[in-house]
């Protein structure tokens, strides 16, 4: 294909000047024009909102800074004054400690959380979060950028500090700079586009069990699809068995294990309620509940890891979550198992009313970590 003009063919310059007109004119130049791209005028102004942003954000960490030098020159007892004096928790780490210190003499001090009513409102990088549980097996996770605040109280012990004799405390909303985007959510092709979109089952279990209307290599295809997995054994963390209301009411050796783990037992018709586009693994494990065809259960966001309910990737080995630790040490008391890093293998009384024995998950224990 030729791009030049007329003048650039060989041997133009050897021909007649009426020649050399008629060809300039019949073969004009076709290379395309390179223009420098502009930014349109919402990129340009979105850049300058981002530009201020970031500017604001400078002045807010001097002032930050500022107050965490000063703060460090503390003893630990001292600053053990002022969140007891505020009504805060007292985080286990120095760092934190002088962290959360100058983020409330900057700022302000959060009030308790909107969400679970109790929980404390601490920094994070790109928003502040509750750390507190919504009941005994659920963390809250309630995040906001602007808090209900109330001015720090400074301890009379502490007033006369040169650092804090001139402070005046006010509220102030800290500004944030917008989270960036996880290299991971961005697609690269179409195949791993589709597996980015649909994960409203990430790591959840499921366990087929006996014949279902569909073959079970197309329903565990349908489940890995959507970022579920299916499990050959069953475990206390599997979410629910999938099988038919014919197969549970045969009652068999193995419906009666289901039934005394307390897992929920779905039809596949479960899999047609998930939302691939917009569903979350939380509302998944809702329809689980709303599904169950057995009149028993125990719910399967209390089963189910927190991790797993905040979509985190967590290790797998088999059919079981892997711990943070290698090996897991436990004692037999009374034919139920203790794990030693609890501190209860001494101390542990399995309550027994006749041939039953009955079992507990402990209040504010991670299932994934194995604390307590």
């Amino acid at each position: 294909m030729f791009f030049a003009g007329g003048e650039d063919i060989p041997g133009f310059k050897n021909l007649k000047e009426y020649d050399r007109k008629m060809i300039k004119n019949a073969i004009k130049n076709a290379a395309p024009v390179v223009k420098k791209l502009r930014m349109n005028s919402n990129d340009e102004s979105e850049k300058k909102k981002n530009d201020e942003l970031s500017n604001k954000v400078a002045e807010q960490s001097k002032l930050f800074d500022h107050y965490r030098k000063e703060l460090n020159s503390l003893k630990n007892e001292e600053l053990y004054k002022l969140f007891v004096e505020n009504g805060q928790d007292i985080p286990s780490k120095r760092k934190d400690r002088i962290d959360r210190l100058a983020d409330y003499m900057a700022f302000g001090v959060p009030k308790k959380c909107l969400q679970c009513k109790h929980g404390q409102i601490i920094l994070d990088d790109f928003y502040y979060r509750c750390d507190g549980n919504i009941d005994a097996w659920t963390k809250c996770c309630y995040t906001t950028k602007e808090p209900d605040k109330e001015v720090i109280r400074i301890p009379e012990t502490l007033k006369g500090y040169p650092m804090f004799k001139e402070f005046n405390s006010v509220i102030t909303q800290r500004l944030f700079l917008n989270e960036p985007s996880s290299l991971a959510d961005k697609p690269l092709d179409s195949h791993t586009s589709l597996n980015k979109k649909l994960q409203p089952l990430k790591n959840i279990q499921f366990y087929l069990y006996g014949k279902l209307k569909t073959p079970k290599k197309e329903v565990k295809r349908r489940i890995e699809l959507m970022g579920g997995l299916v499990v050959g054994k069953l475990t206390y963390t599997t979410a629910a068995v999938i099988t038919t209301k014919e197969k549970l009411g045969k009652k068999s050796t193995m419906i009666q294990n289901i039934k005394r783990m307390e897992i929920e037992v779905i039809e596949e018709s479960y899999l047609d309620l998930i939302e691939p586009e917009n569903g979350t693994v939380l509302d998944s494990l809702k329809l689980i509940k709303d599904n169950n065809i057995a009149n028993w259960g125990s719910d399967p966001i209390k089963r189910v890891p927190q991790d797993i309910i905040e979509g985190k990737n967590v290790l797998k080995s088999g059919s079981m979550y892997r711990t943070s630790a290698s090996k897991q040490k436990v004692k037999i008391m009374d034919g139920m198992e203790v794990d030693s890093r609890t501190g209860l293998e001494e101390k542990a009384n399995i309550y027994k009313d006749t041939e039953s024995t009955f079992s507990v998950v402990l209040s504010n224990s991670d299932s994934v970590v194995y604390s307590v």
